[in-house]
């Protein structure tokens, strides 16, 4: 299995590499099969082709991209990556198969004490943080692998393997109880040959700053010395006529009769035998919904397999168009009617968008095997030479009183300038 993951990955890499050259990734620009998107939109996929499956092995294992990353030499110094997109690229590019293969030979973990979980953090190694929490299962998929056991159920949102007298072990702290746990793993060579060849910068946790007030949030990752910040400036991609095109296109919109919504307002309604969508270029808005089959319910799916039909749908549409953007996984709850509803956020130069509404970029709800509605948001940000001074991060996780992220509050519109702020992030459980 293990042999088998390696020379996968190996693939995918190089895949990778390819795709970062022309800055097109997952949830990113991406310029896929469009057939995958009105495949999942039909439930009928069947047995993906070699081509498809290597495209769907690169894309899932893309997934796994986190919005800050470290490495951690052996004297416990650090280079993280958070703002600067290219550099968590990189970093990400240079690890994911170390952590791939900790979490394919990973045995059943056990709980530690704080002490050891941050001595973990200061050992030569690798540092992984996701936007919200993620089920362990759910990060083993996009990983390339798969944990089948119970601990597959805990969710995560931080995460490491760390390296010492030559054992690797995985450590992550569970995000519901604030409990840490390690698993005893092994990964081919050593994580020096990644972390040595990064060298150091800035980053630090909050926890080793001398001299500070206890931080609310001691597993931060700190960038000291990043005072300046991108502006960004957001657009309707759906002002291009050709793009609305491509975006009808991938939606399944061909030959199908549209009606103009008497608001005003300039949406188009399309019916499909299969489903209803209305278009609406003017506020970047696509709302898809199913129409009633009367097939059969089909076998419940695991989280995970809902992520990922969800996952891939955005990407063979808003993710298409987002510029220096990229879409990243949010949420998932159970709605009332047996289905379940996945959430999407952008992400640009390390700050989350807060788009106007409910914030999301997309909410995908998915039912039976089948996305049974779909609300998409389509933005396009670009990343500008300008910069605006913020408060330094290590002032303000002395200030705040809980842990805080960087913002650009989008209200939607063409070619907006958008600011970077600090805000709050949502509570976590204290270790």
């Amino acid at each position: 299995m293990r042999e088998k993951l390696k020379n996968a990955l190996i693939i995918v890499l190089i895949l990778s590499a390819v795709v970062l050259g022309w800055q097109s990734r997952l949830f990113g620009n991406t310029s896929g099969d469009l057939s995958v998107l009105t495949t999942l939109l039909s439930g009928h996929a069947g047995a993906p082709s070699d081509p498809d499956r290597a495209a769907a092995e690169a894309q899932t294992r893309e997934a796994a991209r986190p919005v800050t990353a470290a490495a951690t030499n052996a004297a416990g110094l650090h280079y993280g990556a958070r703002y600067d997109t290219q550099a968590l690229d990189a970093l990400y590019e240079q690890s994911v198969l170390a952590m791939s293969e900790a979490f394919d030979t990973a045995s059943p973990p056990y709980k530690i004490d704080e002490y050891a979980w941050r001595k973990a953090l200061l050992s030569q190694g690798i540092y992984f943080e996701y936007l919200t929490p993620v089920k362990i299962s759910v990060l083993a998929g996009w990983l390339g692998t798969e944990i089948a056991a119970d601990w597959g159920e805990m969710e995560t949102r931080r995460l490491c393997i760390a390296e010492s007298g030559g054992i690797v072990r995985l450590y992550f702290q569970q995000s519901d109880t604030g409990y840490f746990f390690t698993a005893n793993t092994s990964i081919n060579g050593s994580l020096g040959q990644v972390t040595d060849s990064l060298g150091v910068n800035s980053a630090v946790f909050a926890f080793e700053v001398d001299g500070a007030p206890a931080p609310r949030d001691p597993y931060a990752l700190l960038m000291p010395d990043v005072t300046l910040h991108r502006v960004v400036y957001a657009d309707n991609p759906l002002d291009d006529e050709a793009v609305v095109s491509l975006a009808l296109e991938d939606l399944g919109i061909t030959d199908q009769l549209s009606y103009p919504d008497p608001d005003g307002s300039g949406a188009e309604t399309y019916i499909d035998n299969e489903f209803t969508l209305k278009f609406n270029p003017t506020d970047g808005t696509a709302i898809y919904r199913l129409r009633e089959t009367g097939g059969q319910p089909k076998e419940p799916m695991t989280e995970g397999e809902v992520i990922e039909i969800a996952r891939r749908a955005v990407a063979g549409s808003i993710a298409r168009y987002c510029g220096d953007a990229v879409v990243c996984y949010e949420s998932i709850s159970a709605d009332s009617d047996g289905g379940y509803k996945v959430r999407f956020r952008y992400i640009v130069a390390g700050g989350v968008v807060q788009l106007y509404r409910d914030g999301a970029a997309a909410v995908v709800t998915v039912r039976d095997g089948k996305i049974a509605e779909m609300t998409l948001r389509y933005r396009s940000y670009n990343i500008s030479d300008e910069q605006e001074a913020l408060m330094p991060e290590l002032q303000v996780s002395a200030a705040s009183d809980g842990p805080f992220m960087l913002c650009y509050p989008d209200s939607g519109g063409s070619w907006v300038r958008l600011s970077p702020c600090w805000v709050r992030r949502w509570a976590e459980p204290e270790g």
